[in-house]
């Protein structure tokens, strides 16, 4: 094994929270998709990656930078 422990660098609560509710937004998103559109599973995977990177760096990564240094 390479000695990494998942213990020793684990999130705080607030940064869990924060990926949970952005995991969440993910799945609603590509939900709302796949019922309005009916997307293939092809196409939902490319909207799956589309829709995970453009949020992460278009809003999450912004709202995360501003949050308080106690919760990071």
């Amino acid at each position: 094994m390479s000695g990494f422990n998942f213990h020793e660098t684990a999130m705080s609560w607030p940064q869990n929270l924060y990926f949970a509710v952005y995991g969440l937004v993910i799945i609603g998103t590509l939900t709302i998709l796949q019922q309005a559109f009916g997307l293939s599973e092809t196409e939902l995977a490319a909207a799956a990656f589309i829709v995970a990177f453009g949020l992460f760096w278009g809003g999450y990564l912004l709202l995360y930078r501003r949050l308080p240094s106690r919760w990071k």
